[in-house]
């Protein structure tokens, strides 16, 4: 038997075999086996892992062989195997994770809907929508102190560990802007609530 495969170069290198439709050669795994790369004419080089998912063996596509690196598809043989140890489908949990994500708002997506809603709405004490003036202010505050570093995170990750040290950092470079901003991430707060509730 062939030695498990433990070089990405090599497995990228690997050529059909015109003699059969497929063949399928060992991966060096974390877990010892189960991983493997499944070369195809049609469909190139995919990893693929073997897992028991109630009592039956079943083959999963973690990736293309092209575009996933050889530790990623390591790291998520591992994980399913961890999966169907614990008796789930790692399939079906990767899709439920895969549906979450597609659903999680971002910092920035929240922003975007709070300054929508902001720009649009008359101020309780003016009676009045704010200034287009205003409004860009808003909008070139987020981008030049938030954005960066808050801009990308899932709302439901973010929390005083991350909101302190970004607002220390902040107050050591611009000591007037900490009380501002805060103000617009308790809008957004708000903001996140209402979109749950």
């Amino acid at each position: 038997m062939a030695k498990a495969l433990n070089n990405q170069d090599l497995i990228r290198k690997l050529k059909p075999n015109p003699l059969q439709p497929f063949y399928r050669r060992a991966v060096h795994s974390h877990v010892g086996s189960g991983l493997y790369v499944k070369v195809t004419a049609a469909a190139g080089r995919k990893y693929v892992a073997r897992y028991t998912i109630k009592g039956k063996p079943v083959d999963v596509t973690l990736g293309n062989a092209m575009s996933m690196t050889l530790q990623e598809a390591k790291d998520k043989h591992l994980e399913g195997y961890n999966l169907a140890a614990e008796g789930l489908d790692p399939r079906r949990a990767w899709k439920a994770r895969v549906k979450s994500n597609e659903q999680a708002t971002t910092m920035q997506s929240l922003f975007d809907e709070w300054l929508q809603f902001f720009s649009t709405t008359p101020s309780q004490r003016s009676k009045r929508i704010p200034a287009k003036k205003t409004v860009r202010e808003h909008q070139a505050r987020w981008n030049r102190y938030c954005n960066a570093d808050l801009g990308p995170l899932l709302v439901r990750d973010v929390n005083r560990h991350i909101l302190v040290p970004f607002l220390r950092k902040l107050a050591t470079t611009v000591p007037v802007e900490p009380p501002r901003v805060s103000r617009r991430l308790l809008c957004l707060s708000q903001a996140a609530t209402d979109m749950v509730a």
